[in-house]
C-alpha cells in the first residue's frame, strides 16, 4: 500500500525543487562574468543577482536537510550504521551518474576543440573540460570538485549526515544542549578546526545544517509559532534579500569585505559580510520552512503538479546541470562566437532556457533510475 505523503511534506519537497531551480538560474547569470560577487558594477545582470544569490538556495537545502533528516536519525546512543547506509543509498548513485556525465561532455568538447574565453569561465567552467578520468576516484568520496564544481555542496551534506544523529541525540536532552549546540555552531567559521576540505565554508554551512535540526525540535514541541502568513513572507524576503542587505555585493558588505582585520579571522572569502549574509539567510529559511511546516492550510502553489514533480526530481537537477551548462556554454561559443567582455542579458536567458529543457528530462531519467530503486531499497532496511 502506498504511504500518502503529509501537506507538508509536500510543500518543503516543493520548495527544495524551486530552490534548485535557483541554483541553475544564478549559474547560468554567472558563468559569463565570474567577478559578479566581489565587484560592484551597475549591469542589468547585477541588479538581477542582488536579489537572486546562489548561496541563498544552498542555505535552504541545508536547514531543510537538517530539518527532515531530524526526523529521519533514530537519535539513539548506538552508532545508527541503518541511518548512514540509507544516506549513502540516497545520496551517492545519482551523484556518480553526474561524474560521469561529466567525464562524457568533458570528452566532447575537448574534441571540438574548444577554448573559453578568458573573460568568463576561466576559474569556473573552463576547469571542467580539463577533468578526465584520473581525476574520477577522488571526486567518487568527494575530495575533489573537479569534475562537477557543485559538488562541494555533496561534500558538506555527507559530513551533516556523519553528524547529524549525534546532534540529534544531544538536542534530545535539554534547552540547555539546544542553545548551547546552536551558539557553539554559530561560531565554527571563526575556529581554526575545520570539517572538511572547504574551510571555513564547511563549518558555515553545518552551522545551517543544525539549524535545521534545532527548528525541527522546536517545531515538534510547539515552541515556535511561524503560523501566520507574515512568518512566512519575513522569511522569504530574507532569502532572497540576504545577499543585497549586507552581502559582498552591496554597499553595507563592500565596506566590510574592504576590512583587511578581518580576513585574519575568516579568511579572504570569508569575510564578515559573508558571515552576516550567512546569518540573514540561515534565518529566513528557519522562519519559512517553519511556516511551511506549521500553517494548516500549506501554500497553495507548492500543491501545484509542476511544483511537486520538481521537488521529486530536485537532487538530479542539482548533480545533473552543471555538465548539461557546461555543454551548452561550448556550444553557444560555438555557434555565436563569443568574444572576450561580450556582456548581454541574452546569453545568460537563452542559456537558462536551453539547461533547464535538457536538465529537467535527465533529471526525470536520473530518479527513476539512479534515485528510486535506491530509495525503495533504503526504506527496507
Amino acid at each position: 500500500m502506498k504511504k500518502e505523503l503529509s501537506p507538508h511534506v509536500i510543500a518543503l519537497d516543493s520548495l527544495r525543487g524551486l530552490a534548485a531551480l535557483m541554483v541553475v538560474l544564478v549559474h547560468c547569470l554567472v558563468c559569463y562574468q565570474p567577478a559578479l560577487f566581489t565587484h560592484l558594477s551597475q549591469n542589468l545582470i547585477n541588479a538581477i543577482l542582488l536579489v537572486v544569490s546562489g548561496r541563498a538556495p544552498v542555505i535552504v537545502f541545508f536547514v531543510l536537510s537538517g530539518f527532515v533528516l531530524a526526523k529521519a536519525s533514530t537519535g539513539a546512543n548506538r552508532l545508527p550504521l541503518r541511518f548512514y547506509i540509507k544516506r549513502l543509498l540516497r545520496l551517492l548513485p545519482a551523484a556518480y551518474a553526474g561524474l560521469l556525465l561529466g567525464l562524457l561532455v568533458n570528452a566532447f568538447v575537448t574534441r571540438i576543440n574548444f577554448h573559453a574565453p578568458d573573460s568568463y569561465l576561466k576559474y569556473w567552467i573552463a576547469v571542467h573540460y580539463q577533468a578526465h578520468l584520473s581525476d574520477l576516484p577522488d571526486s567518487m568520496l568527494f575530495k575533489s570538485n573537479f569534475i562537477n564544481p557543485v559538488y562541494w555542496t555533496l561534500h558538506v551534506e555527507l559530513i551533516g549526515s556523519l553528524l547529524l544523529p549525534f546532534v540529534v541525540a544531544l538536542m534530545a536532552k535539554n534547552a540547555v544542549n539546544r542553545l548551547g549546540l546552536f551558539a557553539l555552531s554559530l561560531s565554527l567559521p571563526f575556529v581554526p578546526f575545520y570539517f572538511g576540505n572547504l574551510g571555513k565554508m564547511t563549518n558555515a554551512l553545518i552551522f545551517s545544517f543544525i539549524a535545521g535540526v534545532l527548528l525541527q525540535h522546536l517545531v515538534t514541541a510547539d515552541r515556535l509559532n511561524f503560523r501566520r502568513a507574515r512568518s512566512g513572507v519575513i522569511g522569504l524576503a530574507c532569502v532572497l534579500l540576504g545577499h543585497s542587505i549586507i552581502g559582498p555585493t552591496s554597499p553595507l558588505g563592500a565596506t566590510l569585505t574592504s576590512l583587511d582585520s578581518l580576513k585574519t579571522v575568516l579568511g579572504p572569502d570569508n569575510n564578515l559580510a559573508i558571515y552576516f549574509q550567512h546569518l540573514v539567510e540561515t534565518f529566513g529559511a528557519m522562519m519559512l520552512i517553519g511556516h511551511i511546516a506549521q500553517c494548516k492550510q500549506s501554500i497553495r502553489w507548492l500543491h501545484a503538479k509542476p511544483a511537486i514533480q520538481l521537488g521529486k526530481i530536485s537532487y538530479s537537477i542539482y548533480v545533473i546541470h552543471f555538465p548539461v551548462l557546461a555543454l551548452t556554454v561550448a556550444y553557444l561559443e560555438q555557434r555565436f562566437s563569443i568574444s572576450s567582455g561580450y556582456q548581454t542579458l541574452f546569453l545568460p536567458a537563452i542559456t537558462f532556457v536551453i539547461v533547464v529543457g535538457i536538465t529537467l528530462p535527465l533529471s526525470y531519467l536520473s530518479f527513476h533510475v539512479f534515485e528510486r530503486p535506491f530509495i525503495r531499497l533504503a526504506r527496507q532496511l
